[in-house]
């Protein structure tokens, strides 16, 4: 499954920087977007490799999207907004270096954000209205049904991923890209002397966001984190517990727009390969097969799966059969996260 997020945010916010951190690639792209893929750490992932000693390791991965920022009252915003419309979620970056970066100018900050991407959905929905009304083609007629709803719902300031669709109705609509029927992600780039109060003041930003199950807020200072990711590895965990962070921040970005998105990850494991495989929750082990190869889908037969806390707990095959922890299941059976599968299918 390819995953992309699109970083959006003002010039020298820290967003080219944090691109660059998560990805190991330059940001900061003039005239156009910059791509770059992040891995999705997972200690689980670590441990079977521990086991397996495989000849490969594959992590779950993002591609993030750099584009070029731009200052609210700057021409252009939208085009460079179009050059994320096709992520699966976004990412903004707002900058509070200064003291005087307080919640209420935090909080007006994430309001502009929203105000900017819910005015660009208004706009998309007038402007699809405005070509479809006068249509006789019963779809179209139903289209302007669905268009009318969702226009009601943004010009009561309410984001399109508020709205309770049905499945027909998102594949209706999913060629538009509305951007506020997509995760949103706030990280709040603070100074290093506001790090000890960062979970203070995600807590207090969370507060305004209470009511949208599908956004998030993450504080971090981007300066503390590159200086985090040019230390030797074995130095890393030192400096920060020096600095009262639990663990690089940037890590825990990476793993909340993944569960921002709704994925989990099932795994598998052996000599030749540890892979962890992203697949979106309540997915079937038919669906989970697919995500491998084609082929494995259609000839799907059963699924030999175990948890990864039992195997964690006793990482032994033969002895999990035995305790009947080792399961085989069909096709319907709803994966859950860390299950360690094994195909068994026709060709």
């Amino acid at each position: 499954m390819n995953l992309s997020c699109g970083i959006i945010g003002k010039p020298f916010s820290g967003k080219s920087t944090l691109f660059a951190l998560m990805t190991g690639e330059d940001g900061g792209g003039k005239f156009g977007p910059v791509r770059g893929m992040a891995k999705v750490s997972d200690s689980r992932i670590d441990y079977l490799s521990s086991l397996y000693h495989p000849k490969k390791t594959t992590y779950a991965s993002v591609e993030f999207i750099d584009v070029p920022g731009v200052s609210g009252s700057e021409t252009g915003e939208n085009k460079m907004l179009e050059h994320v419309r096709n992520t699966e979620s976004l990412l903004a970056v707002i900058g509070a270096f200064e003291e005087e970066d307080c919640d209420a100018s935090l909080q007006g900050e994430i309001q502009g954000i929203l105000d900017e991407l819910l005015l660009n959905d208004l706009i998309l929905t007038e402007n699809r209205l405005e070509k479809i009304k006068h249509q006789r083609n019963p779809q179209e007629k139903d289209e302007f049904v669905l268009f009318s709803r969702l226009h009601e719902a943004l010009e009561e300031n309410r984001p399109l991923r508020s709205l309770d669709l049905k499945e027909d109705e998102q594949k209706a609509i999913k060629g538009f890209q509305f951007f506020t029927l997509k995760p949103l992600m706030f990280v709040i780039n603070i100074h290093e002397e506001a790090i000890p109060r960062a979970e203070a003041i995600e807590n207090r930003l969370r507060e305004k966001l209470a009511n949208d199950a599908h956004t998030g807020v993450i504080a971090l200072s981007a300066l503390i984190e590159e200086e985090i990711m040019q230390l030797p590895e074995e130095e890393r965990p030192a400096f920060l517990e020096e600095m009262g962070i639990g663990e690089p921040a940037t890590e825990k970005v990476i793993r909340s727009i993944y569960s921002l998105l709704g994925l989990i990850s099932f795994f598998t494991a052996g000599e030749d390969e540890v892979k962890a495989w992203t697949i979106r929750k309540g997915a079937s082990a038919r669906s989970a097969a697919g995500e491998i190869h084609s082929d494995i889908e259609r000839g799907f037969i059963k699924a030999e799966l175990v948890h990864y806390d039992d195997f964690a707990a006793t990482p032994d095959m033969k002895k999990l059969k035995e305790a009947g922890l080792v399961r085989l299941e069909g096709k319907e059976y709803v994966v859950r996260d860390g299950d360690i599968i094994n195909f068994k299918f026709n060709v």
